[in-house]
């Protein structure tokens, strides 16, 4: 018989923490610790006991050569128990689960009882009846819309027969017959857009017609009219102008007149005058004379009467008022005819501050809106002046770039928000003579 060669045992340098987690051999550390678990599980460690709780004695054990008298009467033997079962049974030494006790009712207030007695009556809180009757309105509502969801249903369930042909819908489109749901399942009917779907952002046209006196062969009165208006805007846009020069101008000073003046704010309240030390004492003295409030003498003290007195006049004062309120409450049943018409009077009022506001709306619909940070600004008016009028389309130079007024068209139908249209210069290329090739010239 050949025997088997023992395995080459693997040297490994144990001198990192990769190697002691790979080739450490802990089986006797985890068989330990799972055996420390199990005792805690089943009553405690064993270590901790009691030689008492651990040991006792056999009294009833035979002694040694003495045989067991067998038994006559036998006891039934009982189902064969499993050691698979006695896992599951409760173990001896485990004491068993404290069962939770009652959780006492607090004993209620009389108060609590009373109005509970009162809801069994059928006499709620003004908050619960709020409450209740909030509830109750849900409760029909959703009701209703259950009803109407179910009728809806109904409805769309199909209740005539399908293979029936006279009850199909048919519609010609484009050359074929046939019933509705076809169509638009092969996409033949177009779909159905919102209502508001073909609104435009803005009741500007896309392209604005230029006034008459700008063609290039207008006539004399079309002209002057474009001519006139042109002038008006450029006289607004100078009156703008001087009004903001005039709130920022500065006064011309000479530099000796600048220097004087500089010296003089500089050294303001550094040096005191006679006179403006006599204007302090003054102001002092003035200011120790008054007082926030008057000493009280024994004169003018106010004694526990005259409050007594002071009190009953404020009561009667706000009852006074509070009669007088009540009176014009119940006046006012006499006056119905012209409440009647104060109303009649708001309710032609507010009709007319409808019409003002939906007029306002109606305007502000032709004022391009703010979407951006930068106001939008009208680009000027393509005018030519009388000497540069010609008659014929050869000798017309054209003015105005095409480009930037459809952009500035988008702008104002609120398609894009208003920007600062800047133009990109070229870049500027550095020029310069490569080494290599200056020395081959050279």
């Amino acid at each position: 018989m050949t025997s088997v060669p023992a395995a080459k045992r693997k040297r490994v340098a144990m001198n990192r923490k990769k190697a002691w987690r790979k080739y450490s051999n802990i089986q006797d550390v985890e068989d330990f610790l799972e055996e420390q678990r199990q005792q805690l599980r089943t009553g405690g460690l064993a270590s901790e006991k009691s030689n008492e709780a651990l040991f006792f004695e056999d009294k009833t054990a035979h002694r040694k050569g003495q045989k067991k008298s067998a038994s006559k009467s036998t006891k039934p033997r009982g189902p064969i128990q499993h050691k698979v079962d006695l896992r599951i049974r409760p173990h001896p030494r485990v004491p068993p689960i404290p069962k939770a006790l009652p959780r006492q009712e607090r004993r209620k207030s009389s108060r609590v009882l009373q109005i509970q007695a009162q809801e069994r009556k059928g006499i709620y809180s003004e908050n619960k009846q709020k409450r209740l009757d909030e509830a109750k309105q849900q409760r029909t509502l959703a009701t209703g819309n259950r009803k109407r969801e179910k009728e809806l249903l109904d409805e769309r369930k199909a209740t005539f027969d399908l293979w029936d042909c006279d009850m199909v819908k048919k519609i010609k489109k484009s050359g074929i017959e046939a019933d509705e749901h076809f169509l638009r399942q092969t996409k033949k009917t177009p779909a159905k857009l919102p209502p508001r779907y073909q609104d435009k952002p803005s009741k500007f046209p896309a392209v604005e017609i230029i006034a008459p006196g700008a063609s290039y062969n207008p006539s004399l009165e079309d002209h002057q009219d474009l001519v006139n208006a042109t002038y008006e805007i450029e006289l607004k846009k100078q009156k703008a102008e001087e009004k903001l020069d005039r709130w920022h101008k500065i006064p011309k000073l000479s530099a000796k007149q600048a220097q004087a003046t500089y010296i003089d704010e500089m050294s303001a309240g550094l040096f005191h005058d006679d006179e403006n030390q006599k204007g302090d004492a003054e102001d002092v003295e003035g200011e120790k004379g008054l007082l926030p409030n008057p000493p009280t003498t024994f004169e003018n003290r106010k004694t526990k009467k005259r409050k007594r007195k002071e009190r009953a006049l404020k009561e009667k004062e706000k009852e006074m008022k509070a009669e007088k309120r009540l009176k014009i409450r119940q006046n006012e049943v006499y006056r119905l005819r012209s409440i009647a018409k104060e109303m009649e009077k708001e309710k032609a009022d507010a009709a007319i501050e409808r019409e003002k506001r939906l007029q306002r709306e109606k305007e502000r619909e032709k004022i391009p809106k703010s979407l951006g940070h930068h106001k939008l600004e009208e680009e000027p008016m393509v005018i030519k002046l009388s000497d540069e009028l010609v008659g014929s389309l050869r000798q017309l130079k054209p003015e105005g770039n095409l480009l930037r007024d459809r952009y500035k068209s988008l702008q104002k139908r609120n398609i894009i928000e208003s920007r600062v249209w800047k133009r990109g210069g070229k870049a500027k290329y550095k020029e310069y003579e490569k080494k290599s090739h200056k020395e081959i010239t050279s």
